[in-house]
């Protein structure tokens, strides 16, 4: 594990790059619940359709320099595939596979809990 400059191990960061804020506000419940002191966990919204994520993730990391990468820390793109054929989901792998991000799908299942969830 790295040190920082006090001797100190780094925490792990965790950049999580979701579609919208249900998504977003998902992911930061859970990191509340499962409360990792040991991570750095990260969530952020892409706002726009599945078909270029990995690519608009890329410039997002490159251009905002508070999101730093080294080899502690983990990319995940989360979407909803619904409507990305399987030739664009192929292409979308295989951008994600070289930049070292891991992408998630959304299920319905976690749309409805955290409705259930969030709702007053």
């Amino acid at each position: 594990m790295a040190r920082n400059k006090k001797g100190r191990k780094e925490k792990r960061k965790v950049y999580i790059l979701v579609e919208g804020e249900t998504e977003q506000k998902y992911f930061d419940f859970l990191r509340q619940k499962l409360r990792l002191s040991n991570v750095k966990i990260r969530t952020l919204i892409l706002n726009n359709s599945g078909r270029t994520w990995i690519d608009k993730a890329k410039r997002l990391l490159q251009n905002d320099p508070k999101l730093s990468r080294d080899k502690q820390t983990d990319v995940f793109v989360v979407f909803d595939k619904d409507e990305i054929t399987v030739e664009e989901l192929k292409a979308m792998f295989s951008k994600a596979v070289k930049e070292n991000f891991t992408i998630g799908f959304q299920i319905l299942l976690l749309k409805c809990g955290l409705w259930h969830i969030l709702s007053p």
